[in-house]
C-alpha cells in the first residue's frame, strides 16, 4: 500500500445535480447499484470535481489568506477547462437549474473534512473555493498530501491509431470517456515500472491466457500487442474484444493510480458474466496492493451478487440505501436472508413476486402474453423469488426484511399452490398479498386436451399429437377431460407436471418440466382458465399496474 493515502468516509452534497442535499457515507471499496439516472454517476462526478478543483484551488492560491468578507478567495475558470465533468452549460451542475445558491461538495477523511463551494457567474464560467467554514489547517494537510481521483468509464471504442500523449493527460481523457483514445498511452506508463507491469502482464494472462507484449512508440503512434501462448501470432489491441480491452483498461489504471481514489463507471461492461467474479476479486487485490480506494456503480447482477453486502449500496432517486444493515431488530437476519442483489432490484422494481419455482413465473407471463395483460409489463422484467417446497425461505420474513431495509412500501405478492385439503382465500397483510391456487399445481391449469394437442402437432406431428391426446383420456377423469375449465376434486391433490410428462413422453424431443411454458403460449384466450385471470388481475392491481389502482387493494397494504 502506498504512503500518504486518503480514503473518503462522507461525501456530502448540496444543490448538485440529481443527489438528494445530504451525507453519503462511503466504504473502501464500495460498490453503488440502482436504476438508470438514480444518481450513480453523479455521485462520482462529485468527488472527482471536488479533487479537480480543489487541487486547482490549493496550488494556485497559495497561502489561503482569506478575504475581508471572511471568505476565502475565489478562482474563476471556463467549464471547457474543467476534465472531471463534461458539459457544454454549466447550469446543469445545479438541481433543477437553481445556480442562484452555490453548489457545496463536502469531502471527509480520517484527517480533514473540507467543504468546496461552486458558484455560478456565467452558463460557461464557474467560481470555486473552499467554504468559510473550513478550517485553515485542513487546507494545509491537504496542500502537503492532495487528494487524487480519476473518472473512468468503459471502453467504448479503441483508435485504430493512438498518437503519442503526455501521461498527465490521462486523467481528462478518461473524464472525457474517451478511454478508448488513451488506453495503449496507460498501458505504456505502466510497463515502465517492471513491478507494475509484471502484476499487468499476469492480470491479463490468468484473465485471458494472452501474453501481453511491452508497448513500443514511434514518431506517430503507440502500439501495444498481444498473443495467445505458444507460438501464435501477435496482434494488436485493436483486434482484441471489448471485454478484453475493459478489464485491462481497469487493471492498467488501477496500477498507474497507485493510492488514488479511483471511480469506476460500469467496470463490468463488456464482460461475460463467467468473468465478473474473477474480475471483482482481482480488481479487490490490485486496490489493496496499489493503496487505492474503489467507488464502483453498476447495473450487473452478476457484480451485485459478488459483492460484500456492507460494501453495497443502493442509489435510488438520489439518495443512497445501505444494503446488508436494516432495522436493528433484523439486522442478523439481513445476511441469512437478503441477497444483495435484492436490495438493489428492489428499489427500481413495481413489486416483488414470490413463487415456487421459475417455472411457474415463466408459464405465468406466457398466460400475460396471450391475454395481452397489464401484468405482461412487470412479467417480462420482473423482480421474484422462488420459495422451493421444504426449503427454509420464507416469503413473509423475507418481504419483511426486505421493507424494513429499503423503509419502502414496495408491495409483494405470494402465489401458493392449493394445500389439498382446503382453499384458503387471498390475504393481504402489512403489503403482502397471498394468493392461492384452486389446484395443486400450476402445470394442472395447463391440462387442457386441445391446447396440449395443438402444441404437439406444432412441435412434432399430428401421429404424436394423437398419442399425446390418448394418454390425456386415460389418464384423466372423464369430466376432467371433457370439460378442462370446470374444477373438480382431483384437480386439487393430482400433479399436474406429472401427468403431462406422461402425455408428451411420445415426442422424439419433449420439453423439459422448465419448458412447460410452451405449451401455455399456445393457448388461446378462451382456453385459459378464469382463475389465471382473475391472478393476473389481482397481481396487476396490487403493483398499481392498472389504469385506475384497485382502492381496497390500496388500503390493505
Amino acid at each position: 500500500m502506498s504512503e500518504g493515502r486518503l480514503v473518503i468516509r462522507e461525501v456530502e452534497t448540496r444543490n448538485f445535480r440529481n443527489l438528494r442535499d445530504g451525507v453519503f457515507r462511503i466504504t473502501s471499496p464500495m460498490l453503488v447499484a440502482g436504476p438508470n439516472d438514480s444518481g450513480k454517476t453523479s455521485l462520482l462526478r462529485a468527488i472527482a470535481l471536488w479533487a479537480e478543483l480543489m487541487t486547482r484551488w490549493t496550488e494556485g492560491v497559495g497561502s489561503p489568506v482569506r478575504e475581508d468578507d471572511g471568505n476565502y478567495p475565489l478562482r474563476q475558470t471556463q467549464l471547457a477547462n474543467i476534465a472531471s465533468i463534461p458539459l457544454a452549460n454549466g447550469d446543469h451542475l445545479w438541481t433543477g437549474k437553481k445556480v442562484e445558491e452555490p453548489i457545496r461538495i463536502t469531502l471527509r477523511t480520517d484527517e480533514w473534512r473540507i467543504a468546496l463551494e461552486i458558484v455560478h457567474l456565467y452558463s460557461e464560467f464557474l467560481g470555486f473555493r473552499p467554504a468559510a467554514d473550513v478550517d485553515d489547517r485542513a487546507l494545509d494537510a491537504l496542500r502537503s498530501r492532495p487528494l487524487r481521483a480519476v473518472y473512468l468509464s468503459p471502453v467504448s471504442g479503441l483508435e485504430v491509431r493512438e498518437p503519442p500523449l503526455r501521461a498527465d493527460a490521462v486523467p481528462a481523457y478518461l473524464a472525457l470517456n474517451q478511454a478508448g483514445s488513451i488506453l495503449r498511452t496507460i498501458v505504456r506508463e505502466v510497463s515502465e515500472d517492471e513491478c507494475k507491469w509484471r502484476i499487468l502482464t499476469a492480470a491479463i494472462r490468468e484473465s485471458f491466457g494472452w501474453e501481453l507484449q511491452r508497448p513500443s512508440v514511434d514518431s506517430v503512434s503507440v502500439q501495444v500487442g498481444y498473443r495467445e501462448a505458444g507460438s501464435a501470432p501477435t496482434y494488436e489491441l485493436e483486434c482484441a474484444g471489448s471485454g478484453a480491452l475493459q478489464i485491462l483498461l481497469v487493471h492498467a489504471t488501477l496500477l498507474l493510480f497507485e493510492g488514488a481514489v479511483v471511480l469506476l463507471d460500469e467496470p463490468d461492461a463488456h464482460l461475460h458474466p463467467s468473468l465478473v467474479e474473477v474480475t471483482e476479486r482481482s480488481l479487490r487485490q490490485f486496490a489493496r496492493d496499489s493503496g487505492a480506494q474503489l467507488i464502483a456503480a453498476t447495473h450487473s447482477r452478476s457484480l451485485i451478487g459478488a459483492a460484500e453486502s456492507n460494501e453495497l449500496f443502493v442509489m435510488v432517486d438520489g439518495r443512497l440505501i445501505i444494503a446488508g444493515v436494516g432495522a436493528a431488530h433484523c439486522a442478523e437476519q439481513v445476511g441469512d436472508l437478503l441477497e444483495p442483489e435484492d436490495i438493489a432490484f428492489a428499489a427500481a422494481a413495481v413489486g416483488i413476486l414470490y413463487v415456487e419455482r421459475r417455472t411457474d413465473l415463466e408459464i405465468l407471463r406466457a398466460w400475460a402474453e396471450r391475454l395481452d395483460h397489464p401484468a405482461l409489463g412487470f412479467l417480462e422484467r420482473p423482480f421474484w423469488k422462488s420459495y422451493a417446497s421444504g426449503s427454509r425461505f420464507r416469503p413473509a420474513q423475507h418481504y419483511r426484511l426486505l421493507r424494513g431495509v429499503l423503509s419502502s412500501d414496495l408491495p409483494g405478492v405470494v402465489l401458493r399452490r392449493s394445500d389439498r385439503e382446503s382453499h384458503r382465500k387471498s390475504a393481504k397483510r402489512n403489503g403482502l398479498l397471498s394468493l392461492f391456487w384452486t389446484r395443486y399445481q400450476v402445470e394442472n391449469y395447463l391440462l387442457h386436451p386441445q391446447a396440449v394437442v395443438r402444441f404437439v402437432t406444432n412441435e412434432e406431428s399430428a401421429v404424436a399429437a394423437e398419442k399425446a391426446d390418448g394418454i390425456l383420456r386415460d389418464g384423466l377423469a372423464p369430466p376432467m377431460y371433457r370439460s378442462p375449465l370446470e374444477d373438480h376434486f382431483y384437480h386439487r391433490s393430482m400433479r399436474g407436471r406429472g401427468t403431462l410428462s406422461m402425455a408428451l413422453e411420445g415426442m422424439e424431443r419433449p420439453p423439459s418440466q422448465g419448458e412447460y411454458w410452451r405449451i401455455a403460449a399456445v393457448m388461446t384466450p378462451e382456453e385459459i382458465h378464469p382463475e389465471v385471470v382473475e391472478k393476473l388481475d389481482a397481481i396487476a392491481e396490487w403493483f398499481g399496474l392498472t389504469a385506475e389502482e384497485d382502492e381496497s387493494a390500496v388500503s390493505g397494504r
